[in-house]
């Protein structure tokens, strides 16, 4: 994996601190994963959506950490963040090679994801 708890807590918009903290709540492996979704599900609990009517809205399932794949399909299928948005329906991280880059979704304007168990 490599990145540290301060790049983790910068992704999640929390201090080391805090995120230490979330990562003492958890269980199980692997525990920074999860302590980073808490941190960051903590700060954006609820948002209501307007209806897109000047793009596209896709809906995807657990990306598991598969980033590159992701972007992938996103480049196949014209998506253009500007007008299009994602949404994010299970499990981010965990299985896939890249689950630091698929938490960093989570930061952009067009990514809206619903917590998996992981």
């Amino acid at each position: 994996m490599g990145e540290s708890v301060a790049d983790w807590a910068r992704l999640c918009g929390v201090s080391p601190r805090q995120y230490r903290r979330y990562e003492r709540k958890e269980s199980g492996a692997p525990r920074a994963r999860q302590a980073a979704l808490y941190a960051h599900v903590e700060r954006y609990v609820i948002q209501r959506l307007l209806v897109n009517t000047k793009g596209r809205d896709f809906v995807v399932g657990n990306l598991h950490g598969h980033h590159a794949a992701f972007e992938s399909l996103l480049k196949e299928a014209c998506f253009d963040p500007f007008r299009d948005r994602v949404f994010s329906l299970g499990d981010l991280v965990e299985r896939g090679p890249d689950s630091f880059q698929t938490l960093r979704l989570l930061q952009e304007p067009w990514f809206f994801a619903v917590r998996g168990n992981h």
